[in-house]
Order: C-alpha cells, then sequence, then structure tokens
C-alpha cells in the first residue's frame, strides 16, 4: 500500500496535508495505475527541505548522498530504490512546492509532469526487475571489463533518464520545449571549457584517476539532459531542426543523429531485452565522446590504462 507524506508548514495544516494525500492518491490511481506498473512503489515524499530530507533518507538507508544540484540545474524530484523485505521498493521524493501547485485554481501543470516522470521512473524499474531480468542480471555482474563496467553504469543512466521523458511526455504542459534548450548548451560549454582545463591540471600534477573520473562528472550530465531533448522530441514528435542549428560546432553534434536513432530502436524493442548487449551502442558513443575530449580508456592485463597523448 503506498504512503504519502505531505511535509506540513505554518501555512500547511495537518488537515490540508491529509486533504491533498486522499486527493493525490486517487489521482494516481485513476490516471496512472492501468498505463504504468506501480506495485513497487512504496511511499511518495513531499518535502520544503527536498535536500536535507532527501540526503537524510539515503544516509539512513546506506545509499549514495547525491542529488543535482550546482549552479546550473536544481533537482525538484527523485526517486530511489532500496531492497525492503527482499523486494525492491521505490521511494519518490519531490518538493513539497510541486505538489501543492497541483491544487491551485491557475497551475502552470509541471508539478502533475514532473511527478508522472518520477512515476514513469517507478515503471521502468519494475519493467528491468520483473520483465527483463536476464538484461538485469547481466549488468548487475561484473563483466571482467572495467572499462565496460564504466561505460554501462553511464549507459544505464542515460537510457532510464530518456525512457521515463518519454513515457512522461504526454503530460508535458507545453508544446515547445526551449526551456531544455539553453541548460544543454550550457553543459555543453561547461564540458567544453573545463575539461581541457582538467587535461592541463593532469598533465602538472599526473593523477590521471582525477582527470578520468571529472571528465565523467562533466560528460555524463550532457549525455543525460541529450537523452531529455531526445525523449521530448520523440515523445512530442517535435521537428529537431532548429536545435541541430544550435548544436552545429559541439561535441555533441557528431553522435546526436547516431542517438537520435539508437533510442528510437531501443524503445521499439523495449522491454523485451534480454542482453546487455542492447547497450553496446551507447557504450561506444559514450566513449567516442571521452575520445573526443583526447582521453583513451582501454582494459588491460593489469586494469584500466587511460592515455592523453
Amino acid at each position: 500500500m503506498m504512503e504519502v507524506i505531505i511535509e506540513t508548514t505554518e501555512e500547511l495544516n495537518q488537515e490540508y496535508a491529509n486533504a491533498i494525500k486522499q486527493t493525490l492518491v486517487k489521482e494516481i490511481n485513476d490516471r496512472f495505475s492501468s498505463q504504468l506498473k506501480l506495485n513497487d512503489l512504496d511511499k511518495i515524499v513531499a518535502s520544503l527541505n527536498f535536500g536535507v530530507s532527501l540526503n537524510q533518507f539515503q544516509e539512513e538507508n546506506g545509499l549514495p548522498v547525491e542529488h543535482t544540484n550546482d549552479k546550473l540545474a536544481q533537482a525538484v524530484a527523485k526517486t530511489l530504490h532500496l531492497r525492503k523485505d527482499n523486494q525492491v521498493k521505490s521511494v519518490i521524493f519531490i518538493r513539497l512546492e510541486l505538489i501543492l501547485e497541483m491544487f491551485l485554481e491557475e497551475n502552470t501543470g509541471y508539478g502533475y509532469h514532473f511527478l508522472h516522470h518520477e512515476l514513469c521512473h517507478v515503471h521502468d524499474d519494475w519493467n528491468k526487475e520483473y520483465l527483463m531480468k536476464d538484461f538485469i542480471d547481466q549488468y548487475r555482474k561484473d563483466t571482467g571489463s572495467e572499462l565496460q563496467n564504466i561505460l554501462l553504469r553511464h549507459s544505464m543512466t542515460i537510457w532510464s533518464e530518456y525512457i521515463a521523458v518519454r513515457l512522461s511526455s504526454e503530460s508535458y504542459p507545453r508544446k515547445e520545449f526551449d526551456f531544455f534548450i539553453p541548460h544543454l548548451f550550457n553543459l555543453i560549454r561547461r564540458a567544453k571549457e573545463e575539461i581541457p582545463n582538467e587535461i592541463d591540471n593532469y598533465r602538472f600534477n599526473g593523477d590521471i584517476n582525477k582527470l578520468f573520473i571529472r571528465a565523467q562528472e562533466l560528460i555524463n550530465p550532457v549525455m543525460k539532459f541529450t537523452a531529455t531533448v531526445l525523449g521530448y522530441i520523440h515523445g512530442l514528435n517535435i521537428n529537431n531542426e532548429a536545435i541541430l542549428d544550435g548544436l552545429d560546432n559541439t561535441f555533441i553534434i557528431d553522435i546526436w543523429t547516431q542517438l537520435d536513432k539508437e533510442f528510437n530502436r531501443l524503445f521499439n524493442s523495449y522491454p523485451d531485452w534480454e542482453s546487455i548487449d542492447q547497450f553496446d551502442i551507447l557504450n561506444s558513443l559514450i566513449l567516442s565522446v571521452l575520445n573526443d575530449f583526447g582521453i583513451y580508456p582501454e582494459d588491460t592485463s593489469v586494469g584500466l590504462y587511460i592515455s592523453v597523448p
């Protein structure tokens, strides 16, 4: 039985919070239960102190303490997964103001959409756990290749965002999504500026592991947000020519068409995946971006070797 926790404030008393809970549960059951697999949804937590509540829950349950929170972006919601009574359970954390916005007479629709998006993460994780067992079992095992393990983790992150966006795109409250494009450009610009600086630092301090970790930290958000943009393009059937013009002369333009085709291929076969080979092309595209920046990781008999000529 799904639990809903609404954090009370001076303006939001317990009676009003309880009314929101009841309405929210009914809304989810009426609108989404027939479309999405939400059997593993344990609770939804709407918090005024989103970051604090999220981090505290992660610490208490032995999960990595993390969420997007930097000068370019701040998370508004996050779905966590943990084992409870030998079952995988999902917990959604969402900013309280987004839930309250859903109950305003004049609401923007973003609260509803972001909740829908997180519910699609729950649905995707149910599919992975129960319909894609061979695939997910292989993913969780050590492949014997350190580089392959790293690339698979990135591919899973990128795919998971794409599928949640595409499945929830129908509730996006605007036909255009210009809000997303400047953010993608900012992420690309940051990676383009900072990775060469990190390479210069490596040539001075010789710490190749630090460089490799930092390069991934800068490239992963670009790839993940590219997946977000393509998820909306495919879900809303939007022409992407204007976006391509803006991406010209960036490192993403070289793989955009391949990502476009690959995400559609994966979507058309989802969730009937039996092997982690499904991610081979995504893995190669992520590796090609690292290579474009002059970073060449490879497996050797003594472990991962990273060349920066």
